[in-house]
């Protein structure tokens, strides 16, 4: 089951966006982050994933246009419309959960705990807001499956329409109204809302200190008291500085020195011929696999090409030794060559770990798990490892 988290904001709110996803990825190995925007510049993409790939994680792309959608209005000064974007993530996402993050929250744990949540047939987990008797949605764990089956992105749409400008909240307001009855009920230590510090004083809000939550997973900068502003009066706001000037080295050097919580995935691919069936279709859709593509005698540039590709490794001419270590650390043999190199096969078979292959004219391989279509193949092993 594929899991990822999700921020959706513009070019404007880029350094806290930034400062958000070095705390992701601080935290939390092997990771993707889809960021929904409508003008971040691909560069910035680039630049990010060239560090990234290193560790097995990745910050994808969705650009969206926000003139195409229907989208509530806005209560507040410190919201803007990108908050509605959570509504449309099942359809601009192929992921069977999605982990949704404002753009003014920290991570300060591991977040696949929380990925990872038993929903218990709830297309929705969120906090309760700690000002309102309703759910904040700064924090909003989404079931895909169960999302599409309620139809509620249908529903909410349908409830911007209705409701029009008297959405106090905006899109919190919309969810907690249109979806409340279906929300599982997620602990403070995921969504721990600081920003109400001066309000709580001069309100005397006693029930305020209570409800922040000792060593919170995620911690949410609420109101415009926002911690990146020249003064603040809220609490952590060290904690935001001091991911907002970590350097993207140091959190790639910190998953490079801890191998027991990071191993990319290798599969195995043996070369009888330079023609392996969409062999850069499979490339290109699992780039956090490695693919071992090995061979007994020396390699056309049909293949070395394929070195182009930041997850191939190749192995020509290859010897017992080697071959054995690369079969001991792989997930898989892709059997991509028609025909198949039966010795090597039946090497790799005494290990238990499955034979995959793609269903083409005149391939068979009865020892094989075969799959139609190169998506079917890599959710496949996307959803097993």
């Amino acid at each position: 089951m594929k899991k990822v988290v999700a921020l959706a904001a513009n070019y404007g709110y880029l350094s806290q966006i930034e400062t958000t996803l070095k705390s992701i990825i601080y935290q939390t190995p092997s990771i993707e982050v889809y960021i929904v925007n409508m003008d971040i510049p691909q560069e910035w993409f680039c630049g990010i994933n060239r560090s990234l790939k290193a560790i097995g994680s990745a910050v994808i792309d969705v650009k969206v246009d926000l003139n195409q959608l229907t989208l509530g209005k806005v209560a507040h000064a410190h919201i803007n419309e990108y908050s509605y974007l959570k509504i449309y993530l099942p359809q601009l996402i192929e992921a069977e959960r999605i982990l949704y993050l404002d753009s003014d929250v920290i991570v300060n744990h591991d977040l696949w705990p929380l990925l990872n949540q038993n929903m218990e047939e709830h297309p929705i987990a969120a906090a309760r807001d700690i000002a309102e008797q309703n759910f904040n949605t700064g924090v909003l764990l989404i079931d895909c499956s169960a999302w599409r089956a309620s139809e509620l992105t249908q529903r909410l749409v349908e409830g911007i329409l209705d409701r029009g400008e008297e959405l106090k909240n905006g899109d919190q307001t919309l969810i907690s109204e249109v979806a409340g009855a279906q929300i599982k009920l997620l602990p403070a230590k995921y969504n721990s809302q600081i920003g109400f510090e001066y309000l709580a004083f001069i309100s005397q809000w006693p029930s305020f200190e209570s409800s922040i939550a000792n060593d919170p997973v995620i911690l949410h900068y609420l109101t415009d008291d926002k911690p990146w502003l020249l003064t603040s009066s809220g609490r952590a706001r060290d904690e935001w500085w001091k991911y907002r000037m970590m350097d993207w080295s140091q959190i790639i050097q910190k998953w490079l020195n801890c191998p027991f919580k990071f191993s990319r995935k290798s599969v195995v691919v043996f070369a009888e011929s330079d023609n392996l069936y969409k062999i850069e279709e499979l490339l290109k859709a699992l780039p956090m696999i490695d693919f071992e593509i090995i061979s007994w005698l020396p390699m056309s540039f049909k293949l070395l090409r394929l070195l182009q590709y930041p997850n191939v490794k190749i192995s020509s001419k290859i010897v017992r030794k080697k071959l054995d270590l690369i079969i001991q650390k792989s997930i898989a043999m892709l059997d991509l060559s028609n025909p198949s190199n039966k010795e090597f096969e039946e090497w790799f078979a005494e290990t238990g770990k499955p034979v995959l292959g793609l269903e083409h004219d005149g391939y068979k391989n009865e020892q094989a798990k075969i799959f139609e279509t190169v998506n079917d193949l890599t959710m496949w092993l996307k959803s097993n490892y």
